[in-house]
């Protein structure tokens, strides 16, 4: 499974209104950071924001709920106060990748559940109330693999899950399912001529169509060579296009966050390796990657920044200047930190700031990110604790030459069963801020005054 995080919740019209709203919440400035967990490993992978300034993290719990891994849902309001913390799942292991909040006001969250369903994973989906009960769910699979990551919403409060189907043969899926009670729509599939192909991230653009990145993974090869994978499909699920970033062996690409401008315009975030000739990817050095393509696809400019080690970015928003934050991870061979970099969106570095403390940051832990419509962006992955502070960080950033190809591919419906999910989600009460005993969820606010914002006075 691949955890990938989360850039902007919603697109278009729907992100707009919600700026719009959220320009008037006053954020706490001295109550962030947080942490929350338990004696085992739990950590945050994707963070939305309402209309009255709450903050929601989806992420996993291993030392809460029904047993295995468990989905975790935790609730701050607008001065970081913890609202609720709850766990959903059942027997075996479930892990929660995605979450937003929908036009309607409702949570919606996505991952993996292999408790439930057809087989090995199966995709689910929750709708639950802003007090965090179950109102319904719904789980989307065959009898193999089959996973979702990010979710968004067109006009009409219609949803929209990227995936992975393995029971589907290997290959990349956006599903489309009605606000009312999670009925399917339809699903479409993309598969190359990579091994594996998957959609980590996707955003619903101003004229509501969708546009979904992942990676393909070709393991035809040792070590595998992967490319960042980019398509796009009308609200009715027809294929537009689709292009792979690939830089040539023994160079590697992966994708793991995407946002689109109000002209459709697309940012795609992820990491990038000159050099791996190795099969253990931690040993190969990878910096942080953002590339701009036209809402065609054209190419527009790519930038890397980063230290040797492995740097990987976790979510892309914008700020109300219109310029770009990108969240990410950045391990130069000391202890990894989170950070938060601003581009103009010619590619141009704005700023780059990172969190320094003492914690340790389990690998692999991709940063979601959320951004207000003053600028601040809220952080959520894992630490050992709440400790450290932001700093001014400064690392050498570079463009690339223009790799996007077209690779061959096969268009198809993918099919999956559908079944109902009633088990309801259970409260949990964890430890806050000084350390649960193994990784804990950590949810961070980076003010838009780092980034050289000053719509935000601290208040």
């Amino acid at each position: 499974m691949r955890s990938i995080l989360r850039a902007m919740q919603w697109q278009g019209a729907a992100s707009a209104f919600v700026w719009m709203l959220l320009s008037h919440v006053a954020w706490g400035a001295g109550s962030w950071p947080h942490s929350w967990g338990g004696s085992s490993t739990d950590y945050g992978q994707s963070v939305a924001l309402d209309a009255s300034g709450n903050v929601y993290v989806a992420g996993t719990s291993y030392s809460f709920g029904a047993g295995g891994a468990d989905v975790l849902i935790l609730k701050y309001g607008p001065s970081g106060t913890l609202k609720w913390a709850k766990t959903w799942g059942g027997s075996s292991d479930e892990f929660g990748t995605g979450i937003a909040v929908g036009p309607d006001g409702y949570i919606y969250v996505t991952g993996g559940t292999s408790s439930f369903g057809a087989g090995w994973f199966d995709v689910f989906l929750l709708r639950l109330d802003t007090s965090g009960n179950l109102q319904w769910g719904e789980t989307w699979g065959g009898g193999s693999y089959d996973f979702g990551y990010d979710i968004g919403f067109d006009q009409s409060g219609n949803i929209y899950v990227s995936a992975e189907s393995y029971s589907n043969g290997n290959c990349a899926v956006i599903l489309k399912f009605t606000p009312g009670g999670g009925s399917p729509i339809w699903s479409a599939s993309w598969k190359g001529p990579a091994t594996y192909d998957a959609f980590y991230s996707l955003a619903v653009d101003s004229n509501f169509n969708v546009v979904v990145a992942g990676t393909s993974w070709d393991y035809s090869v040792s070590p595998n060579h992967n490319s960042i994978l980019l398509a796009k499909y009308d609200s009715s699920g027809n294929y537009l296009w689709s292009e792979n970033w690939t830089t040539p062996r023994p160079g590697e690409d992966e994708s793991t966050s995407l946002a689109t401008d109000g002209a459709g315009n697309i940012y795609i975030g992820g990491h990038h390796s000159a050099k791996c000739e190795n099969s253990n990817f931690s040993e190969c050095n990878f910096k942080t990657m953002v590339i701009g393509v036209g809402a065609s696809g054209d190419f527009r400019w790519a930038q890397t920044w980063g230290q040797s080690g492995f740097g990987y970015v976790g979510g892309i928003g914008f700020n109300p200047n219109g310029e770009l934050l990108v969240s990410g991870v950045q391990n130069s061979g000391t202890a990894p930190k989170y950070f938060v970099s601003s581009y103009d969106t010619s590619g141009g570095l704005l700023s780059s700031t990172g969190w320094l403390g003492d914690q340790t940051i389990a690998p692999g832990t991709n940063p979601g990110m959320a951004v207000d419509g003053l600028g601040n962006a809220f952080i959520a992955g894992g630490a050992e604790n709440n400790g450290g502070a932001w700093a001014p960080i400064g690392a050498p950033a570079g463009g690339l030459p223009n790799e996007l190809v077209m690779n061959s591919f096969a268009l198809g419906t993918p099919t999956g069963q559908v079944t109902s999910l009633t088990n309801p989600t259970v409260s949990q009460t964890g430890i806050q801020n000084t350390g649960g005993g193994g990784e804990d969820v950590l949810v961070l606010r980076y003010p838009n005054s780092l980034s050289g914002g000053t719509l935000n006075p601290i208040r």
